[in-house]
């Protein structure tokens, strides 16, 4: 990051397009705004001398991407014109999951056959009758590559209208980017695809740029090729950008999610320059240890689209769809579409099939909204912003699996509208009541509570109503269990109104359903749709591991009692974890072990000597020793996995056990008995001893596998009374110290 730009030669007539100076004029923002400039050569020039080499710069951060080595980096920061330097870890990630099925019919009257159901469900009939097609609106589309786009049936209306304005190929620093990865062409499918007179996506007449910025195999550059692509549609002329990748679970930590990354920086500033950011959610929501969408889906100004399965009927979030707020409690997703679509397949140039994947809904609702644009193009990007939110089915009620609903086209044409009360609110001493007002069948519930001053929610449901006649109760609230200064929303049928808590103690919601009408008729029980997920799991704030550990003790110094080969070790037990960076937490476990050291039977050691044991007539020698430990540790990681998210990290701590010991001897007797000699064993066994001990932990792995090994600082002593002393006495056994092995973590 640079300090400044003072001096660099800047001619936006030049440098942008023509639809882009349109764009700023309307929104207010100034072309020559130093952001917009160049970086300086001088510096530029200094900084390829300081580092092994540099892949990408970007003029709205004041930025380049280099790569060098610790000593260089150290350099670069004590460089004048140096303002920071930021590590760079990140890798994008297509927000879609494994595709399904082959063609399938759709439904619904004349018009909407011509649509797919992914539109069907945002009404883009009223669209397409009224001959909204985003014509006039220029859209941006980042991915990983669009093989046969240029080839492919359901674009060939883009090429024939030359719709397709510019490419780049970030990676590969070309235009050409028709091949790749096919992500990219399912993903314009979404929004402008067409097959046979079937709409795929419903902004066919925009035009558009198509950005290369993810390849295969490249854990670093992503992050840049996206800004960079960011700025270049800036350049030219773009209006909507639909961003189906993003950077989460595997580099970022949940916490992270909070609109601070370049990639959210980045998007708030195109926002700023009146270009509406479109991105997915994210597919993290069967993960219940992530528990918020991925970036740059967290930046403020970027409309997060969540997804939900395919049905016409009901609205149900889709079990991989990442769940919101963001890391700082603003709510995410805005809305949400389909997340399983029909999209173009290649392999054949007239093929379509079904996906999977909030990569879809994203570009669904790109379309969407450019449509939408056209029917108000004197309002700017974020006013644009919240009509699509205030258009979505259940504002103003949200949550954090759905936001506000699906987008409705109707909106946009003055035709939505209040329904009459479904619902009403009774309060009691002890509880409040949702009853119904009208008789209704096969519909849904929804509701939250949240904070009053904040609006962030701790609780939110979905029901699945099947009947429930007027003055049934649909929900029922235990007053004294909800918490103060709260309020209870609810949306059913398109009706929506809350109840203010201004009393009340206490932190948990009491939920009551399936209650009996007055006439006697009985309420479903109905279906969890949704809930938030768990506070608790591998990549959120607090983490919990239940692990088992298998080792062998060691010998390090002549001085311990010799072991006789593998002394085996057995652990079992649970940590948990506060994590208070990406890379550093802290932590407590709780540890069950035990330890059998098999001993050289020739060599006596102080307890041999204390028993009056003849090594000479020993054929096994055994110390158990039973360890319940307390552990307190710190946990560094260097970089984030994929399984489990712990990533390759090092844990060092401290800990302090109550331990028993056992002394197991098999010793020979030779008995005489009609003048021959048999040689027997007896077991001999020392006393049960119970001792504190303490010590050092050090662990390094990768997510489920790690090598451990344990130093106990303190001596093995007894003051048990023994043949060779009748009297107490205490003396120490050199019992090994040291203990290493391989622990599987879950």
């Amino acid at each position: 990051m640079l300090t400044d730009k003072e001096g660099s030669a800047f001619d936006p007539y030049a440098y942008f397009d023509a639809k882009a100076i349109e764009r700023y004029r309307q929104n207010g923002f100034d072309l020559y705004d130093q952001s917009n400039r160049p970086l300086r050569d001088d510096y530029r020039q200094a900084i390829n001398a300081l580092v092994d080499s540099t892949f990408g710069e970007s003029r709205w951060l004041n930025a380049m991407a280099v790569y060098a080595t610790s000593e260089q980096v150290e350099r670069l920061r004590h460089q004048p014109f140096v303002r920071e330097v930021r590590s760079i870890k990140e890798y994008a990630v297509s927000a879609a999951v494994a595709s399904a099925e082959g063609m399938t019919t759709t439904v619904g009257g004349p018009l909407s056959s011509k649509l797919a159901d992914q539109l069907v469900r945002m009404q883009g009939d009223q669209f397409v009758s009224r001959g909204f097609d985003g014509k006039g609106v220029r859209i941006a589309v980042f991915d990983g590559g669009f093989p046969q786009v240029d080839s492919h049936k359901a674009f060939r209306h883009l090429h024939s209208n030359r719709q397709i304005v510019k490419t780049w190929n970030f990676p590969n620093g070309k235009e050409d980017v028709y091949g790749w990865n096919s992500h990219g062409t399912m993903t314009l499918s979404c929004i402008a695809g067409m097959m046979d007179g079937q709409k795929l996506g419903l902004a066919t007449g925009s035009e558009f740029l198509l950005a290369r910025t993810e390849v295969e195999m490249e854990p670093r550059r992503e992050e840049v090729w996206w800004m960079q692509a960011m700025e270049w549609a800036d350049r030219n002329g773009a209006d909507i950008i639909s961003s189906s990748l993003g950077y989460g679970i595997d580099r970022y930590d949940p916490s992270d999610m909070d609109g601070t990354s370049l990639v959210a920086l980045v998007a708030n500033m195109a926002a700023r320059r009146g270009i509406l950011v479109c991105n997915s959610a994210g597919n993290e929501g069967n993960d219940g240890a992530w528990m918020t969408i991925i970036t740059p889906a967290d930046a403020d100004s970027v409309l997060c689209v969540g997804g939900i399965e395919a049905q016409l009927s009901y609205t149900r979030h889709i079990d991989f769809s990442s769940y919101g707020p963001s890391a700082d409690g603003r709510l995410k997703p805005n809305v949400c579409a389909f997340g399983h679509a029909l999209t173009a397949n290649i392999g054949s140039d007239d093929a379509t099939h079904w996906v999977d994947g909030t990569s879809f809904s994203c570009p669904l609702v790109a379309g969407f909204a450019a449509c939408a644009w056209q029917t108000m193009r004197d309002k700017n990007a974020s006013e644009l912003f919240h009509a699509i939110e205030q258009s979505a089915d259940l504002y103003p009620y949200y949550d954090y699996a759905l936001g506000y609903g699906v987008p409705q086209a109707s909106f946009f044409f003055g035709q939505k509208i209040s329904t009459r009360p479904t619902f009403h609110f009774e309060r009691g001493t002890d509880e409040l009541k949702v009853v119904a007002d009208r008789r209704v069948s096969e519909t849904q519930l929804f509701y939250h509570q949240r904070f009053n001053t904040s609006g962030r929610l701790f609780w939110y449901e979905s029901k699945q109503i099947q009947y429930a006649d007027s003055g049934s109760v649909l929900l029922l609230f235990d007053v004294d269990r909800l918490k103060a200064n709260n309020t209870i929303a609810v949306s059913l049928g398109g009706y929506y109104d809350e109840y203010r808590i201004d009393d009340g103690q206490g932190s948990v919601l009491s939920l009551g359903v399936g209650a009996t009408s007055s006439s006697g008729t009985s309420l479903y029980d109905g279906q969890h749709m949704y809930k938030k997920p768990s506070l608790w799991g591998n990549a959120s704030t607090y983490r919990y591991d239940i692990y088992w550990q298998i080792g062998s003790a060691i010998n390090t110094t002549s001085s311990e009692t010799t072991l006789r080969g593998f002394s085996p070790s057995n652990h079992l037990g649970v940590r948990f974890m506060r994590a208070f960076s990406k890379p550093y937490g802290l932590g407590i476990g709780l540890d069950w072990s035990m330890t059998n050291f098999r001993m050289i039977p020739s060599r006596p050691n102080a307890l041999d000597n204390a028993l009056a044991i003849n090594v000479g007539d020993v054929r096994n020698k055994k110390m158990r020793q039973g360890d319940l430990a307390l552990e307190l540790f710190q946990r560094i990681r260097f970089v984030a996995g994929g399984i489990g998210h712990r990533g390759l990290y090092c844990d060092m701590g401290l800990y302090a056990a109550y331990s028993y010991y056992r002394y197991d001897v098999s010793s020979r007797i030779a008995l005489a008995a009609a003048g021959t000699t048999e040689t027997h064993f007896r077991q001999l066994h020392f006393s049960d001893a119970y001792l504190w001990n303490w010590g050092a932990t050090l662990r390094f792995g990768y997510d489920f596998f790690s090598l451990f090994a344990r130093y106990r600082l303190t001596g093995v002593f007894s003051d048990e009374k023994t043949v060779a002393s009748p009297s107490s006495t205490d003396f120490y056994l050199h019992l090994p110290r040291l203990e290493v092995g391989l622990q599987i973590a879950y």
